[in-house]
Order: C-alpha cells, then sequence, then structure tokens
C-alpha cells in the first residue's frame, strides 16, 4: 500500500519581478516533479470562493493545503527542500534502560514501551513493542545489553497544527511579506516562492530544523548518553533561508543548496544545481517575460550537465561515428535524441567504472539500477568524474580512464533501444497487475529531459519498480490577469471509466495549458 504514496522528489518554481515582465506585474511558474507515470493524477485542481475572494490552486486529495495557488492579490509555489531534519543516536542500553553522563556520573533511564498489535487475516495477530526516549524510537530491544540506534524526525513534533494553522491563514494572506512568516510555519521542509498585486516577490523556507551543537550537522549518529549532543528545541523561522525582493529582479529554486540564504544551514547534502542555475541564466537574459515564454522555457531540455561533461569528454573521444555524434550534440534531450542516448550510455559507464573499482562493480550495478542516488545526488559523483586527480581513478589518470571507457561504449554504431524513453503510466495500486484491457494504465509515454534539464525527464528503477522523476503539473500566472494557465499530468477524475479520467495527459506532455479560473474574478 505504501506503493500509492507520492515521494517528495524534485521540482522547479520561479517568480519574476514586474521589472522583468512585458506586462510590468510579478508572474509565478512551478512545476512539481515526482513520479509521473503513475494514475490517477496524483494532484487535484479546486477553486476555492468565499465572498469577493478566489484561489485557484492545486492540492492532493486528503491534504488540506494548497501547495500551489494563485489568487485575487498574492500566489505561491512550492518544491522539495532537502531539509536535514532525521537524527540518529547511539543508545547504550541494558535491562529495558538507557545510560545518560550527567556530571560525569552514570545514570540509567527506563525508555517508554509503546506496544502496536497488527491483526492480520488469516493469521494470528501480532503484537510489537516500541521502545522511545528523547531521541525518538530504537532500533532494537534494550532488554538485550548493547548499543543501538535511536532515531528522530523533527517534523513528527506535534500533532501538525502549526500547518493547519498555516494553511488557513495563508487563504487571507495578501502581501508576500506577512505570507513569508505564515508559509514559513508549515512543520515539513519546502521551499516557497511568493508574489502579489503589489509586486512583490519572495522566497521563504519552511520545516521543523532541529538545534544542534555547534560544529553538528547531523550527518552522522552520536552517542546519545552525552547531553551536549540533545537537541535544542527548533530553529526559528526568520532564520531559515529566506530572499525578498532581490536586485537581480527575479528568485528561482530546483532542490538545490539554498543555506547560503539563511542564518542557519538546514540542507546536508542537496541536488546538484544545474536546473536552478539554467533558470537563473534563462530569467537574467531578457526583460520581457510573459507567460508564453515561461511556459516555454518549462520544456527547457538543454542540460549544463553535458555541457561541461563534453567539455572534458570531446578531446578524449575516438574517430567513431558514434563519438562524432556526441561531438555534434546541441546537449538538449529532446525527444528521440540519439545523441543524448549515446551520451548517457558512456556517463552510466564511466560510473560504473570509476565508483566500481573501488565499492565493487555489483554494488555500483544495484546503485544505478535499484537505488535514486544517482537520480537525486548525481551532482557528488559528478564532482568525482570531473576531477583531473582524484583519487578514484588510481594511478592511471582521469583523461586515460574516459579515453579507455569512451572507446569501448563508441566503438558500436549510435542508437536508442526501443522503450529506452518511455514508460507506462500504471495504476498506483494496480500497479500493472489489471489486464492491460480494463484501461486502468495508460500509454507508453515519451519522456523528455534527464536529471540536469528544467524539464527533467529520469526513468530509474526503485524496489525493482519502473519509476521517473518528471513534471506532474505545471502552473504560470501573471498578475496583469486574474486567472492562472495550468496542466495535469492526468485528467481531473480518479475514476477508470470516467471520461476525465487521462484527459491531460496529451496536452501535458506537448506542454499545451488550460486557462483556469475563478467565477469571482476581481484583482
Amino acid at each position: 500500500w505504501t506503493s500509492g504514496l507520492v515521494r517528495a522528489t524534485a521540482s522547479n518554481h520561479w517568480v519574476i519581478g514586474p521589472e522583468k515582465t512585458a506586462s510590468g506585474r510579478a508572474i509565478l511558474a512551478n512545476d512539481p516533479h515526482l513520479e509521473g507515470n503513475r494514475l490517477p493524477s496524483v494532484w487535484q485542481e479546486v477553486v476555492l470562493e468565499w465572498g469577493d475572494q478566489w484561489r485557484v490552486c492545486a492540492t492532493m486529495p486528503g491534504m488540506p493545503f494548497a501547495a500551489v495557488a494563485r489568487g485575487n492579490e498574492l500566489a505561491w509555489g512550492v518544491t522539495y527542500a532537502g531539509i536535514d531534519g532525521i537524527d540518529s543516536w547511539i543508545e547504550d542500553c541494558r535491562d529495558g534502560s538507557y545510560r545518560r553522563t550527567e556530571n560525569g556520573a552514570d545514570t540509567w533511564k527506563r525508555f517508554t514501551a509503546r506496544r502496536e498489535t497488527i491483526k492480520r487475516r488469516k493469521n494470528t495477530d501480532v503484537e510489537i513493542t516500541f521502545y522511545e526516549n528523547d531521541h525518538g524510537v530504537l532500533d532494537g530491544d534494550p532488554n538485550v545489553a548493547g548499543l543501538y540506534l535511536c532515531s528522530r524526525w523533527a517534523s513528527g513534533h506535534g500533532a501538525g497544527a502549526r500547518t493547519l494553522d498555516a494553511s488557513r491563514r495563508m487563504l487571507r494572506e495578501t502581501r508576500v511579506p506577512s505570507a513569508m512568516d505564515v508559509i514559513g510555519q508549515v512543520e515539513s521542509g519546502w521551499n516557497w516562492v511568493l508574489a502579489d498585486s503589489a509586486g512583490n516577490i519572495g522566497y521563504q523556507m519552511s520545516g521543523l530544523v532541529p538545534r544542534r551543537r555547534p560544529g553538528v550537522r547531523g550527518a552522522v549518529p552520536l552517542p546519545g548518553w552525552l547531553a551536549e549532543n540533545d537537541w535544542q528545541g527548533f530553529v526559528d523561522v526568520r532564520q531559515l533561508p529566506r530572499e525578498l525582493n532581490p536586485a537581480r529582479g527575479f528568485i528561482a529554486t530546483a532542490n538545490e543548496d539554498r543555506n547560503d540564504l539563511g542564518e542557519v544551514s538546514p540542507i546536508t547534502i542537496a541536488m546538484g544545481s544545474e536546473r536552478a542555475d539554467r533558470i537563473a541564466e534563462l530569467l537574467g537574459a531578457r526583460d520581457d517575460w510573459d507567460v508564453a515564454s515561461v511556459q516555454a522555457m518549462q520544456m527547457d531540455v538543454y542540460s549544463t550537465q553535458a555541457e561541461r561533461f563534453m567539455a572534458v569528454l570531446e578531446p578524449l573521444l575516438p574517430h567513431t561515428d558514434a563519438a562524432d555524434l556526441l561531438r555534434s550534440w546541441d546537449r538538449c534531450y529532446a525527444l528521440g535524441s540519439v545523441a543524448a542516448a549515446t551520451f548517457e550510455q558512456l556517463y552510466r559507464a564511466l560510473i560504473q567504472e570509476v565508483l566500481g573499482s573501488v565499492c565493487g562493480h555489483e554494488v555500483v550495478r544495484h546503485i544505478l539500477e535499484e537505488t535514486v542516488v544517482t537520480a537525486m545526488l548525481y551532482a557528488n559523483i559528478d564532482r568525482i568524474l570531473l576531477n583531473p586527480t582524484s583519487v578514484w581513478y588510481g594511478d592511471q589518470g582521469r583523461d586515460r580512464v574516459v579515453a579507455r571507457v569512451a572507446g569501448q561504449v563508441l566503438n558500436e554504431p549510435p542508437g536508442i533501444a526501443r522503450g529506452e524513453r518511455s514508460v507506462v503510466m500504471k495504476h498506483l495500486l494496480f500497479d500493472g497487475r489489471v489486464p492491460e484491457w480494463f484501461g486502468f494504465d495508460y500509454g507508453p509515454i515519451d519522456v523528455r529531459g534527464s536529471r540536469a534539464t528544467i524539464h527533467q525527464g529520469q526513468i530509474f528503477t526503485n524496489n525493482g519498480r519502473k519509476t521517473t522523476f518528471m513534471p506532474s503539473y505545471r502552473m504560470v500566472t501573471d498578475f496583469a490577469h486574474a486567472n492562472a494557465f495550468t496542466c495535469l499530468l492526468g485528467g481531473p477524475s480518479d475514476r477508470r471509466f470516467s471520461r476525465w479520467y487521462t484527459t491531460g495527459i496529451d496536452d501535458f506532455l506537448e506542454g499545451r495549458f488550460k486557462l483556469l479560473q475563478s467565477a469571482v474574478r476581481k484583482t
């Protein structure tokens, strides 16, 4: 059943100030990237109206919050922040207790025991006991002496009341500066960009960020018996990364490191900055942005990652047809691009060779084929591959290894395997187990883009299931007009036999938008 849950992975959003738009009003754009190969759509579009107020929103069924919204005077969008809000402590346990050292003396404290009964159909019930303390839930039985990990998620603190209150208050907010303080109260880790009818643009990170002792980032477990390693409450919203009306005239985020904008550093390991860099490059290049040009930008498939790699690879490539194709490649991951597929083959082979020689080729094969490591943390791998003096290359050095691998990979005629860049959109519960003719699934659909393009397009296997990171929803709104342009990867109905089950898919894949607006359209 957990396979039906949405994975918070990646997204783009940006806001453009009035000085850089054709209309002289602020523009907001958002395209959340989730598992696109699922049906029904994870997003639900709603229109809220009360008095002369309105909001056109995208939310998720069961979630009492408008994640992406445009109203009379305020709009906002969301991306995943990647806050490090989970820590583990090493607990020294015996006789159902854990050790604490205070003033040089050891004391032993009892865990709180919580018993849960799992009722099983056609089987006896199973009772499980969980042991908890201020560091979270213990991974083990403290009645058996030993060292165990105890883990806690910051956003699990409390009952979600702050988030619900922020959701309610956001429906009344009209200006970016005050709305930043409100939306920052959301207890889980997100990046929010905001724009308003007065021309303000802003960025605010939300989430419960633990206060750790100086010098600790939360990357490794610490001894739980030392009080100095305890969390010291949570960081104030105004200390989180935030920005208001920057001189450059725009704000863009794409899951990259945003720590420089705050008084604290909530992100321990960030995704690569290529998508954010590309967005910033395009936004900075012109001052006449409008809805149509922003919509086109959301479909951009130029890869600055490929550009950096090709600067290194090009002089080391052999003289073959496949290598010549790479040399002439425009670095775009367009649909059906043989050159892009050839680059991906070489990129994968380099990872397998360089990391596999140290970690073991089977380990790296598993990382490539069965995990999200190369999908989300590719920038860390790229730093190894592009570094000419990296110890990972051993005595041979980067250029000799790259030339050898390129000679092996590019010796065959260029081509793209059938179905390599396509996926079937499967029902999130049945997951392809229902016969095709029932119509619960759709496709296959072709996926454009890569891990490092604005239009992200990643296809990989995770826990044995083929999945994707790709845009799942798009919104663009210009405050010159009281509406928003949207497109939905799926349809507005979750019912297989509704005519609206898949009506938005073709338009979404081609980048065609519909007009979404309220009957009450005062600004």
